[in-house]
């Protein structure tokens, strides 16, 4: 059994690390739900492509948090027992709590940057995937086998709902989700506004939730249960108030970096990871690409900043450049 990238992620311009990432998470796939006896790719490699992909998303959520939990409960036990057996059973763990990441945070990058329609079909895929470990999970990987979404969905909902509390809402919302986007291919999905691509977001940041609720209550105990919803919640809630306001205008990052500058942030050299953290202390998430493209514009010629070796720092005083207050 293999895990094939989705067609309509070809509609969509890849990240510079999507394609290594896909790789990783494929040979995951493979090594967690093949037969073992047909396993070629050794498990440390394995564990070792996933060490690398947590690397990069920590990089972009500005957070090694979901490493954190991912080493604690699954990726260091697997690596300390040689029961096959409890390998198994860890690597689908792994599996079943990461499918949601990749295109999630592609997701929150394409929605920071206004990309909206972009963001909605992201947010199609995380559906697509949800689904398909949620019939494997739970044994009813045969649903995978009928060709609607929908019908996919209804046919789970039906084999799961006296097991679980929670496989209603979340068809409710899979569903919704899923028509944001034609279900015909991604290149029918049409024109998405700002406030629908932040309510697929918060929506599927829902989903999460009731998926792992569900696994938790039919097949498979996520002890990290708390963690990965808290992580999740945390970042969508700053991360879509920073692109609409309630008057559904944008928080630019290099706004919020020249506001900084004014107040003397860049006397000292910065390093990205020092401005992210300030960033966050303020109330601002923005993905670290998004911030690097934001010091990069503000550090051109004639710009406010000047960038040494690896940090940031004011190009002249700030009483010389700024005339008035940029944020009060």
């Amino acid at each position: 059994m293999q895990e094939s990238a989705p067609k309509s992620i070809e509609e969509l311009t890849k990240f510079p690390d999507e394609d290594k990432i896909e790789e990783v998470q494929e040979r995951l796939f493979r090594t967690a739900w093949g037969e073992s006896s047909s396993l070629t790719v050794p498990l440390g490699r394995t564990l070792d492509g996933l060490n690398e992909i947590l690397s990069i998303w920590s990089k972009i959520l500005a957070s090694d948090k979901l490493a954190q939990i991912l080493n604690f409960y699954y990726i260091g036990p697997v690596m300390s027992t040689s029961d096959s057996l409890q390998q198994t059973r860890l690597l689908r763990q792994i599996d079943l709590t990461t499918c949601f990441f990749h295109h999630y945070i592609y997701a929150f990058d394409e929605f920071v940057n206004r990309k909206f329609r972009n963001s909605v079909i992201r947010c199609g895929l995380i559906c697509e995937r949800i689904v398909k470990r949620l019939a494997l999970g739970t044994g009813f990987a045969d649903a995978l086998a009928i060709p609607k979404f929908e019908d996919q969905v209804n046919r789970l909902r039906s084999e799961l709902n006296s097991k679980s509390d929670s496989v209603d809402d979340l068809s409710n919302f899979l569903q919704y989700v899923y028509r944001q986007r034609s279900a015909r291919g991604a290149h029918d999905t049409k024109a998405a506004t700002a406030l629908t691509s932040k309510s697929c977001m918060t929506t599927t940041a829902t989903i999460y939730m009731l998926y792992l609720n569900v696994l938790d209550e039919v097949a498979h105990k996520i002890e990290p249960k708390d963690e990965l919803v808290d992580l999740v919640n945390s970042t969508i809630s700053t991360g879509t108030s920073i692109v609409v306001s309630q008057e559904g205008h944008r928080v630019r990052p290099s706004k919020i970096v020249e506001s900084l500058y004014r107040r003397q942030f860049f006397q000292m050299p910065r390093t990205v990871v020092q401005i992210q953290d300030e960033l966050g202390r303020l109330g601002y998430t923005f993905p670290r690409q998004t911030v690097s493209d934001a010091l990069y514009r503000l550090s051109e010629r004639e710009g406010i900043l000047s960038k040494k070796g690896k940090t940031y720092v004011q190009r002249q005083p700030t009483t010389e450049y700024f005339k008035k207050e940029i944020i009060d």
